[in-house]
């Protein structure tokens, strides 16, 4: 999985190309399903990650068409979350209960040698992709102008 996370780190650099990004992570993941739940879902949230990257701004919502792509991308993340869980019960891993760390805590924590493939990292992420794909279907119904416009409508039945 070294592959993915080479091809992550081109995401921010100058001349970052999104197509040829979900591009190069598609066709690593004919090799990840070969390999496991986890393996498909770091594939997968890296892939996500770059929709997220031009979200727009404060005051501006992510464009719908690539909104639904997300959701699309995050919705095929469950069944294989729910494998990752599954394949972490069977091999006998260490369950933990996910709490927030205190500041305190967090001072001896290396984000860095965590693995990436991790379920409890996968896990967070999903529902960090929720949450983003919440916030930002709420900014396009906050920010259109007019309830009864077909702008409004269009939004409410592109989400729905």
């Amino acid at each position: 999985m070294k592959k993915v996370t080479d091809i992550a780190q081109q995401r921010g650099r100058r001349n970052f190309d999104r197509a040829t990004y979900a591009e190069k992570l598609q066709g690593l993941m004919a090799h990840a399903a070969k390999q496991g739940p986890r393996a498909q879902l770091l594939v997968w949230s890296s892939s996500v990650s770059a929709d997220f990257d031009n979200t727009g701004t404060v005051y501006s919502a992510m464009r719908i068409d690539l909104w639904n792509e997300a959701l699309i991308k995050v919705s095929q993340m469950l069944p294989l979350l729910i494998d990752s869980w599954q394949e972490m019960k069977d091999n006998d891993e260490e369950m933990k209960t996910i709490t927030p760390l205190s500041p305190e805590d967090q001072e001896g924590v290396d984000e860095s040698s965590e693995d990436p493939r991790s379920h409890w990292r996968q896990q967070e992420l999903f529902v960090a992709f929720f949450e983003k794909l919440d916030d930002e279907l709420y900014k396009a119904l906050q920010f259109t102008v007019d309830v009864y416009g077909a702008e409004y409508q269009g939004i409410l039945a592109n989400a729905s």
